[in-house]
């Protein structure tokens, strides 16, 4: 938990050495479990950082834990922040295969890893250029974030927001979504948050998810 936090003010040397502290520790109690848990935060962080790879690597491992487990309820969010990463990789197919994972077997009132495999589908469905199906589908995730207590999933959703709109050619709306992100992470003082956001928007490429008059992405 202080991993998190400490990665949201940025401080992600602290937070790296927190998290590995604390599955280390797990492991030598013979706590397996537990410690396969552990990607929930620090694969997030490593997204904060700016390091999918290292995303991957934390989520694919307590993933494939606990699918050896036959776990079923932790497991639906850690394919949500595996997709998530697989999608900042480029690894357009291999997200989708998670976020469907997550969509077919989350709990209807797990509201967090509800809106996770939304927002990461709905930047799929842009780049496969789907507007419509797209926008509708961030709007929801962003309806179940607003549900929660959590106003860093929020805003999180609200950058998804962001980034859709730009691959669906929307740049005012994806501005003021991005606006509204940055805001509820200054409230929250994130100054880590607002400079990925920014990034992640910035990233986003319009004519990967736009179709043409063809109505094939160009």
């Amino acid at each position: 938990t202080i991993a998190a936090l400490r990665a949201l003010d940025g401080d992600f040397e602290t937070a790296r050495t927190l998290y590995r502290a604390s599955r280390a520790t797990l492991l030598d109690l013979g706590w397996r479990f537990g410690a396969a848990l552990v990607s929930i935060d620090s694969g997030p962080i490593e997204l904060l950082a700016g390091d999918p790879p290292a995303a991957e690597a934390e989520l694919r491992r307590d993933y494939e834990t606990l699918q050896a487990m036959d776990e079923h309820n932790f497991i639906t969010t850690t394919s949500a922040y595996l997709a998530h990463a697989l999608y900042r990789l480029d690894r357009l197919d291999e997200a989708s295969s998670f976020a469907a994972v997550s969509a077919e077997t989350a709990a209807e009132d797990d509201v967090a890893t509800q809106y996770l495999w939304r927002s990461v589908r709905a930047k799929l469905l842009a780049h496969a250029g789907q507007p419509g199906p797209a926008l509708e589908m961030a709007h929801e995730a962003l309806r179940l974030a607003r549900t929660s207590d959590d106003p860093i999933g929020q805003a999180d959703t609200l950058v998804d927001l962001a980034v859709t709109y730009r691959l669906c050619g929307r740049e005012d709306d994806a501005a003021t979504a991005l606006a509204d992100a940055i805001a509820v992470y200054e409230r929250k003082g994130s100054p880590a948050s607002i400079e990925r956001a920014r990034r992640l928007v910035a990233e986003a490429s319009v004519s990967r998810g736009v179709p043409d008059a063809s109505g094939t992405p160009r």
